[in-house]
């Protein structure tokens, strides 16, 4: 009895493997194929959801190398890139510029777009952008942060 049960569930795995169905055994087919076998419950096939907008602006952009940084609320995106140089950089030769949006995901527009040399960009607060310029050295003048913060509520702009 356990041989004749073994050897129909051997059949039935054999029937799979193949890609048919055993005697009166309906099998679901692949969905990616758009075939349903008969009897089979509705699958429907996995839809990729399109790229929202920010994304699909970063890639056309800076060609698919972006990342992509939100405020804590999620309002708001910093989409930014900056190529690596293939050569090292030594003194007096510049690095690829910091390349760099701000979409209003809710407004679905962009807001403040730039392009720095020397510098980094991160989210200060919910709604505070600060963009720090790092500059050569200048004998004589004594060491502070260069650049700028944006507000992304009031859309101004203020140096720091």
């Amino acid at each position: 009895m356990a041989a004749t049960i073994l050897s129909a569930l051997l059949a039935v795995c054999l029937g799979f493997a193949r890609g048919c169905s055993t005697a009166g055994m309906p099998h679901a087919a692949d969905p990616a194929a758009g075939v349903q076998a008969p009897g089979a419950p509705a699958v429907a096939a996995p839809l990729q959801p399109p790229s929202p907008a920010y994304v699909s602006l970063a890639e056309s952009r800076y060609g698919g190398t972006a990342k992509y940084l939100f405020n804590e609320s999620r309002t708001h995106v910093l989409c930014l890139s900056q190529a690596r140089s293939a050569s090292p950089v030594g003194p007096g030769q510049a690095t690829s510029p910091l390349r760099f949006f701000v979409y209003d995901l809710q407004a679905d527009e962009v807001i403040l777009e730039d392009s720095v040399e020397n510098a980094r960009v991160q989210w200060e607060s919910e709604t505070s952008l600060k963009v720090v310029i790092t500059p050569g050295m200048v004998p004589g003048i004594e060491p502070r942060e260069y650049g700028y913060r944006f507000d992304v509520a009031s859309r101004t702009r203020a140096e720091l």
